[in-house]
């Protein structure tokens, strides 16, 4: 029997996201034996994020710094994406665009690679909130979330990173296994798209629903 090491060995991701979601869900693959190169850019800062929780993600993964707005840049971008079954973002769609990693932009050139994405409030569809930046704080008071497990009057944060970043992250994983299933299966490369509001709104499913006027 495969090990759990080994389960994903024939996975290429290429990450391009920054922050906590986007890379602990290709730290999350990498457990299960993915290839994942994260691609920064050169000019970045520790001030990104934390340097710890950076080293703790950062596990299992191979590194390259590139800025893909150069020529250079882009041809070894050009190359990584060719090379990838999976390409990971955490950008907004406009900047997806400005930045050339939207799914046409990157099956120009690749057919075959599958793009997924993570943001604050986006999801399936497209319907308007997927324009709306935000960190892990913002969807837990947008879906209730702070409400629930503090008061109106004095909201409280619920476990820190664990219902956005961390929720949001296997989710993103999962999405990515889903959309590579699918291209291995049909041959269709399709998008896959998730956000940190979604991962709150599963905690607050039980809330939602009412049967015979009980929510519990």
């Amino acid at each position: 029997p495969l090990k759990k090491g080994d389960l994903l060995q024939h996975l290429k991701v290429l990450d391009l996201s920054n922050i906590v979601a986007g890379p602990t869900s290709s730290y999350t693959l990498a457990q299960y034996g993915a290839q994942v190169i994260k691609l920064d850019s050169q000019n970045m800062t520790l001030g990104t994020s934390a340097p710890i929780m950076t080293l703790e993600i950062g596990q299992g993964k191979r590194s390259i710094l590139v800025d893909i707005k150069t020529a250079p840049g882009r041809e070894i971008f050009q190359r990584l994406v060719s090379w990838a079954d999976v390409v990971l973002h955490n950008s907004l769609d406009d900047v997806a665009e400005r930045l050339g990693v939207t799914l046409q932009q990157l099956q120009s050139i690749n057919p075959n690679v599958v793009c997924c994405q993570i943001s604050c409030f986006g999801g399936a569809c497209r319907g308007g909130w997927e324009r709306h930046p935000g960190y892990d704080p913002i969807p837990q008071a947008a879906t209730g979330l702070m409400a629930q497990f503090g008061s109106l009057e004095a909201p409280q944060m619920h476990g820190r990173t664990a219902c956005g970043d961390n929720m949001g992250a296997i989710g993103l994983a999962f999405t990515a296994l889903l959309t590579a299933w699918q291209q291995r299966r049909t041959g269709y490369a399709g998008e896959g798209r998730t956000s940190m509001a979604q991962s709150n709104n599963f905690v607050q499913l039980p809330y939602m629903i009412a049967e015979h006027g009980k929510s519990d």
